[in-house]
This record gives structure tokens, sequence and C-alpha cells, in this order.
């Protein structure tokens, strides 16, 4: 008879954090707590999962380009690109040349964006995603071994700006 293995998924959300403040009803952060306790995790574990699943499980109209043009995952390429570039700044030795690589990388993101365009682009968006997620894993390995090898981020910019002229290409056609 085989045992179930036990598995601890990995955090979805890695880097920098900030507070948020929200008024809630009583009763909610009454029932909160209640979950906090009876799943050994903190109020903001909670409220973090909670948040997570209402937004994996939403309804929306991804099948169609929203009022985001179908942005949604650019956008949290950027945002990590920019948590990767300040790790970068954690790092020993001299890493400029990646820090400008970097710099250059969020440009194009940048002017990928614009414009409005017929073709749906979210596969290769998600694709950056992914490499972007690979990036942030990546710089945080290099912060956490106080490494100044860089090679493998480069790699994975490399990758993302091949994606990104594909995007470009794509959006133009």
């Amino acid at each position: 008879m085989s045992k179930e293995r036990f598995t601890i998924p990995p955090r979805r959300f890695r880097g920098e954090t900030a507070v948020v403040a929200s008024r809630l009803p009583v009763e909610l952060i009454s029932l909160l707590d209640d979950l906090s306790r009876k799943t050994g995790r903190s109020r903001n574990e909670v409220i973090q999962l909670c948040l997570e699943y209402a937004i994996d499980n939403m309804e929306d109209d991804s099948d169609e380009a929203g009022p985001d043009g179908g942005q949604a995952e650019l956008d949290m390429v950027r945002i990590i690109v920019e948590q990767v570039k300040a790790k970068l700044a954690l790092l020993p030795g001299d890493s400029s040349r990646e820090k400008a690589a970097l710099d250059a990388l969020l440009d194009d993101l940048k002017f990928s964006a614009l414009g409005k365009s017929k073709k749906d682009t979210r596969d290769i968006d998600a694709r950056l995603l992914s490499l972007a997620n690979r990036m942030a894993a990546e710089a945080d390995n290099l912060v956490d071994i106080h490494s100044s090898e860089v090679n493998g981020l480069a790699e994975i910019r490399i990758e993302m700006q091949a994606l990104i002229q594909e995007r470009n290409i794509q959006r133009k056609s």
C-alpha cells in the first residue's frame, strides 16, 4: 500500500512586500481569526491565500482582449524585472552591464505594450511571465549565496528579448 506523499508547495509570490490597509467588518475578521487558529497560519497568510484563490477563480473576459488590451501578464513581467534590477544592486562585484541590459529590456517591454492590436499575444505574454519568474528565482538565489555570477540572468534576458520581438511582430501583423 503506497502512502500519499507530503509536499509543501512553493510560495507563489516572492520579493518585496507592501502593507495594504483595509477596513473589514468585525464579523469577517472574527472568521479570519477562527480560520487562522484552526489552520495554524497567521491571519495575514489566511487573507493572502483567500485573495490568491479569489483571483485564480475569478470570472473574467480573458478570452477577449479586455480594457487593458490583455496586458496583465506583461504588467507582472515589468514588476518582476524591476524587482530583479533592485536585487542586482545587492550583489557583490560589478553587475552594471546586466543592470543596463535589464533597463533596455524594460524599455522594450514598455514599448511592446504601445498601440492597439487585433492579435492576441497572451501565449507569448504568459511565456514572458514564466521567464520573469525564473529570472526572479535566479536573482534570489544569487542574493542568497552572495554570488556575482549573472550569466543565468543574462541567458533568461536574451530569451525574453526574443519573445518580445516575436510579440511585436505578431502585434504588427
